[in-house]
């Protein structure tokens, strides 16, 4: 094991008995002046012989790694190779003693790929330039998507954050009312309308999984979204008041249209092998471009 403070490193040593030695590598710098700094370099070399002597005494069953002690060199590297050299010589059978080593990869950020698919519910949904802008479309649909996820558990315990991509391959809403006002000094009456689009949404959030159950843990997550509604069609019959004649009104609304909103939701997780499986429920608020209002079941996959 090895400690770092005030620039010094420690190394600590344990036997498979038990038994521990120190060794301290400490910063080439010196407080005093003249006779001060070679007392002090004295004692640091005096020091360095008592804890080298100490640890060639702990290693003596391994004469490869006693021989591996070289005072000129006490870079981790070096000193993991003697404790390594003394585990091959004496832990044959790998009961008796471990050898602890410092990982690079683990301490790497850690991320993974998902793949999720949900059903989501408009409760409102208004879309920008709509000829009737009172009317809701409210609707169903599947959507489907890929996503990145990047654990921060140094910030906290079971913290990420989340980046999605989800599609809507067609939205589809029709709704029937009355309209009693005038569109160009006409009145309109009944009508039969259909919305039909495709969505594609961008959402970048947090998502924290609470407790340290192993088997399924309870998650909270949120952030911000944007929507962007592609290829919107409006589709109208009209039959005006006291006539049996239906007028067709159809209209391209536009390519793209978009906005922002937020979005909160609950769920759970569970371990997949190596992999995890997520479900979790969404309640999606857009901010601007009418009140869009999504309630959201999402399967997740992570990889």
């Amino acid at each position: 094991m090895c400690i770092t403070y005030n620039s010094d490193d420690y190394y600590f040593f344990e036997r498979e008995d038990g038994e521990i030695a120190r060794l301290t590598n400490r910063a080439t710098y010196y407080s005093g002046e003249g006779r001060q700094v070679l007392q002090e370099v004295k004692e640091g070399l005096q020091e360095k012989r008592e804890q080298y002597g100490k640890v060639k005494s702990l290693l003596q069953k391994s004469w490869k790694a006693v021989e591996g002690m070289d005072d000129d060199n006490m870079s981790r590297k070096k000193l993991i190779n003697v404790v390594r050299d003394y585990h091959n010589d004496v832990c044959t059978d790998g009961g008796k003693c471990m050898v602890y080593e410092y990982n690079e990869k683990s301490d790497k950020i850690k991320s993974c790929y998902k793949l999720f698919v949900g059903y989501a519910s408009y409760t409102t949904e208004i879309t920008d330039r709509q000829s009737f802008q009172d009317e809701n479309y409210p609707g169903d649909a599947f959507e489907i998507g890929i996503g990145w996820e990047c654990y921060l558990e140094r910030v906290m315990r079971g913290l990420s954050v989340e980046i999605g991509v989800s599609y809507i391959p067609k939205y589809k809403s029709k709704h029937d009312f009355t309209y009693t006002q005038t569109v160009k000094a006409e009145l309109i009456g009944d009508v039969s309308s259909t919305l039909e689009k495709s969505i594609l949404n961008l959402s970048l959030g947090m998502v924290e999984r609470l407790g340290r159950s192993k088997k399924v843990q309870p998650l909270v997550r949120g952030g911000i979204f944007v929507t962007t509604d592609m290829g919107t069609k409006e589709k109208n019959k009209v039959r005006p008041p006291y006539s049996t004649d239906v007028k067709d009104r159809n209209y391209y609304l536009g390519t793209y249209v978009a906005h922002p909103g937020a979005y909160i939701g609950i769920g759970a997780q569970m371990p997949l092998g190596k992999q995890f499986v997520r479900i979790h429920g969404d309640l999606h608020k857009a901010f601007t471009n009418g009140d869009m209002v999504k309630w959201g079941v999402t399967a997740e996959f992570g990889f």
